[in-house]
């Protein structure tokens, strides 16, 4: 994929060129959540109101709003009319069949929305946590080449470069609807040295590895980030940091 650009506005413009990004703070005031709250359909609501912990709700609420107001924009209607359908594997999927495919993911505090046309889409947003046991993980979930790739990096980095191929193979993961019933250790994703671009290698498919485009993404220090697109090689992808402030909240 060519270099990342910034979305200058939110007008809701997205061509079959590209794939849009939006990042968000999910911590804000009762009042703007209980706000969002009432954006949500009865299903979200009921979810959220089986949360026993505060702050595990409200960014439920929050980033499911988010979805909503993004959404609309594109869709051009009101977030309470954006309506979703599980597909293949429980992915969500816009319901009245538009060709718009999107993903969403949550980490504490913050959330990343992306989505594009007429291709599967994936991202994931993890906050990097300093007390993970990155090799024992990596030697547990990830293929040989991945803790390979785990192991030649410096000590002080590990973690850090733990999370980068973790968000890796969960974007890709996601894109393809499979979640984590795919077996983790048959594919790779393998981070470039200075490079956005991630290699793909899957063992049992290796025309996959063509067809799919992942990258990481820069969103903060202490957060790592990957979207995975099909066909997504010549695709441009903007991003920004979503404006609450004028989201139409």
């Amino acid at each position: 994929m060519p270099g990342l650009l910034h979305l200058t506005e939110c007008d809701g413009v997205l061509q079959d060129t590209e794939v849009h990004v939006w990042h968000a703070d999910l911590q804000m005031p009762l009042d703007q959540i209980e706000s969002l709250y009432r954006l949500l359909d009865p299903e979200e609501q009921a979810r959220a109101s089986r949360f026993r912990v505060r702050t595990p709700r409200d960014e439920f609420v929050v980033s499911h709003a988010f979805v909503r107001l993004a959404l609309a924009k594109y869709l051009e209607i009101d977030p309470r009319d954006v309506h979703f359908q599980a597909g293949e594997n429980g992915k969500p999927e816009i319901a009245d069949g538009d060709n718009l495919r999107f993903n969403l993911s949550h980490t504490h505090g913050a959330a990343v929305f992306a989505v594009a046309r007429q291709r599967p889409v994936g991202v994931d947003v993890e906050r990097i946590r300093d007390d993970t046991e990155a090799m024992e993980l990596a030697e547990r979930f990830f293929s040989p080449a991945e803790v390979d790739w785990l192991r030649s990096q410096p000590v002080s980095a590990r973690v850090a470069a733990f999370f980068t191929c973790w968000t890796g193979k969960e974007a890709y993961m996601k894109a393809r609807g499979t979640g984590l019933l795919a077996p983790l250790a048959r594919f790779s994703v393998i981070p470039h040295p200075g490079n956005e671009e991630m290699r793909l290698e899957v063992l049992d498919a290796p025309e996959q590895s063509a067809s799919w485009s992942i990258r990481q993404l820069d969103l903060e220090t202490n957060l790592r980030c990957a979207l995975a697109v099909q066909n997504g090689k010549e695709l441009i992808v903007r991003v920004r940091k979503w404006p609450w402030s004028r989201a139409g909240m």
